[in-house]
């Protein structure tokens, strides 16, 4: 008659497996795209770093940069090979002499090592490679525009010569001699000279963020000079001390000044108006001085 105090254990039915073929494909679907969402997070780990997307490092840009002069030195590679063997026609020539060819060539050979050094040196954030590649930069922006400079000597009076000679010879000129695509091929050759000059800078910026970043700061403090952690806050407290100096009248809002814009729109279409020889007069703006 007394309850029994053994607690009953339920054991579950084991059931055979009844997975059907839509669903072990839907499955193996998933897989794929989650492995697929790994390989681009990796890809995008590379380039953004750890922050993601949403909050990109300095050093993305100059991956870029090199990324692009990685591209700009293998089409050069290419194009100066077939300049040599392939586009042996003088219409199709690019250059005028073997000379701007092979210097090209030669350069955008070297530098492929130089730019795999510099990505490592991003990585590591190492000065020495970088500033490496900053002169190489530069080189390669002369060279790009001496061989600019020759395609634009040799074919820019292509116009005035070739035509003459094809019309004295009964010949019908070519229009890759003097057309449309000889044209656009000078418009690339200076573009592309135009886009490195405007990639100095950022490369210059980096090199200088390293440099601050490998440097002691307990040499600094020895010497008596004051350190920021980075190099944007010791700019950016370069800047303040100048708002604080000189800079103070130029920004912020100064009432009265001219250029206000508050005290400006309050006269200009109000009732606010001046009285001269007992007659009203149209608004007025506010007075001006110099500081």
């Amino acid at each position: 008659g007394q309850p029994c105090s053994t607690p009953l254990t339920w054991y579950p039915t084991p059931r055979l497996s009844t997975t059907t073929p839509r669903q072990a494909s839907r499955v193996r679907s998933q897989a794929s795209r989650h492995r697929l969402l790994g390989i681009m997070v990796g890809v995008g780990g590379i380039f953004f770093g750890a922050g993601g997307p949403g909050r990109p490092p300095v050093s993305l840009g100059v991956k870029l940069i090199l990324l692009y002069h990685t591209l700009e030195n293998l089409l050069f590679i290419v194009l100066a090979i077939g300049d040599l063997i392939i586009f042996q026609s003088p219409t199709l020539r690019l250059t005028s002499k073997y000379s701007s060819r092979l210097a090209v060539a030669g350069y955008s050979a070297v530098g492929l090592p130089i730019i795999f050094v510099a990505l490592w040196a991003v990585y590591n954030r190492k000065e020495v490679p970088m500033r490496c590649y900053f002169y190489y930069m530069l080189l390669s922006i002369l060279v790009n525009a001496a061989y600019t400079v020759d395609a634009l000597v040799h074919f820019l009076p292509c116009a005035t010569t070739k035509l003459h000679d094809a019309a004295a010879l009964k010949i019908e000129p070519n229009i890759f001699q003097c057309g449309h695509p000889r044209a656009l091929t000078l418009v690339t050759l200076i573009f592309v000279v135009g886009f490195q000059l405007s990639m100095l800078y950022p490369v210059h910026t980096f090199c200088e963020d390293l440099k601050w970043d490998s440097e002691d700061p307990e040499q600094r403090v020895k010497q008596g000079l004051s350190r920021l952690p980075s190099r944007r806050l010791a700019i950016a407290a370069q800047w303040a001390m100048l708002r604080d100096g000189p800079l103070n009248h130029i920004h912020g809002r100064m009432p009265g000044e001219y250029g206000s814009m508050y005290e400006t729109a309050n006269a200009i279409g109000n009732t606010q108006s001046i009285a001269y020889n007992s007659q009203k007069q149209i608004p007025y703006l506010p007075s001006a001085r110099l500081v």
